[in-house]
């Protein structure tokens, strides 16, 4: 029990070093292969992290740990263990064997390897390997491309499916674990657990609720709000807690659902239109009202009074949405906007990546928006 704590305490050391690793020991700019050593890693936990770092890069990745390598000063004969993972596209043991002069021995096959090394010959089997990949690699071999055992629908979710998944481990290379597909899942609630290294989500399809989490994933990853559409890779599991047992997702890889993102796209490109002079319908529901302005200003005065003063347009739309009798949509968020900043009341910028800077006047007097040169044009155009 003792060294399984250890081993985990190691594993989790390691995954918080690798970004900084990568950075120090590989060039992202041209490296095919990431190589990385290090004195005192645990030969035990090295092809899980190696596996992290194919699953964050997309490349092949190989861990060599000194470990109980040597007592003395660090030695260019000492013999270090490595271990490696690979992509779909890059036979790792082909190219571990091109490197063989660099090489004490080395065994596995095309996804994962192990080999011993001495530490004179890393920079060179570094080299080597990379030079290797580099001139067998083609067009398709960097497309990261998942494919899903199955597609489901939320009803097949049961806990009979959950254990039926049981039967089959254990999982690993040559017997993976079945990934899933469900598409269009609607996001109901999303909070940070465990100081904000993984997200936990509710979500519902077809009047399906859905309990899912995604480990290793920080809001800056997985930033979904309320209401919107998502299409989800996952594992089934089954959750044990205080004698429960309840079927979990175990969310893999996440985007928005194609009709979500291609409506809210269709939404900006009408507001573009509308802004140029096109006409518009009521039904298009682009005409703030009062309730419309209030809903917004409250969120960005709020934010403003906690020293906030940028949020993405999704989060903003989907904090105010359901605040006002019609409803809001991406167009005439955008309206609303473009309303209080001409009136002074906040000043909006727009940036890459989806993001808002406001700055909220609290000192702005009262004004009617109604006045708005903006919206005046706005309700001429409507037709």
């Amino acid at each position: 029990c003792q060294l399984n704590t250890d081993r985990q305490k190691q594993e989790s050391n390691i995954i918080k070093l690798l970004e900084e690793r990568v950075a120090e020991q590989c060039d992202l700019s041209s490296d095919r292969v990431l190589v990385l050593a290090d004195d005192e890693w645990h030969p035990g936990v090295i092809g899980i992290a190696a596996s992290k770092v194919v699953e964050k890069y997309n490349r092949p990745a190989i861990l060599i740990t000194f470990d109980g390598a040597t007592e003395n000063a660090p030695d260019a004969s000492d013999v270090g263990r490595g271990s490696g993972r690979s992509i779909d596209g890059v036979n790792l043991i082909e190219a571990i064997s091109s490197c063989g002069e660099h090489l004490v021995k080395y065994g596995g096959h095309e996804l994962a390897a192990g080999l011993s090394i001495t530490r004179g010959e890393i920079d060179a089997f570094r080299r080597a390997i990379n030079a290797y990949v580099k001139a067998h690699e083609t067009e398709d071999t960097w497309t990261n491309v998942v494919v899903a055992d199955l597609e489901l629908n939320a009803t097949d979710v049961r806990m009979q499916l959950a254990e039926e998944m049981l039967l089959l481990e254990p999982f690993g290379i040559a017997n993976p674990t079945p990934l899933f597909l469900m598409r269009d899942v609607t996001v109901v609630t999303e909070r940070a657990i465990g100081n904000g290294s993984h997200v936990k989500f509710r979500l519902e399809k077809s009047g399906v609720l859905l309990n899912a989490i995604m480990f290793n994933a920080g809001y800056e990853v997985f930033d979904y709000n309320p209401g919107e559409r998502i299409d989800i890779l996952f594992n089934v599991d089954i959750n044990e807690y205080n004698g429960s047992r309840t079927v979990q997702l175990l969310l893999r890889d996440t985007r928005y659902s194609e009709a979500f993102a291609e409506e809210a796209e269709r939404q900006l490109s009408r507001y573009r239109e509308i802004m140029e002079g096109a006409t518009f319908s009521p039904g298009e529901n682009l005409l703030p009202g009062r309730e419309d302005f209030a809903a917004v200003y409250r969120v960005l005065r709020a934010r403003s009074c906690e020293s906030v003063s940028e949020m993405s347009e999704k989060q903003l739309l989907s904090i105010v949405k359901t605040a006002s009798v019609g409803g809001i949509n991406r167009a005439k968020l955008r309206v609303i906007l473009d309303v209080l900043d001409e009136m002074k009341l906040c000043s909006i910028q727009y940036h890459e990546f989806d993001l808002i800077e406001f700055h909220v006047d609290l000192s702005a007097p009262k004004v009617d928006l109604e006045s708005s040169p903006i919206l005046c044009r706005l309700k001429a155009q409507c037709r």
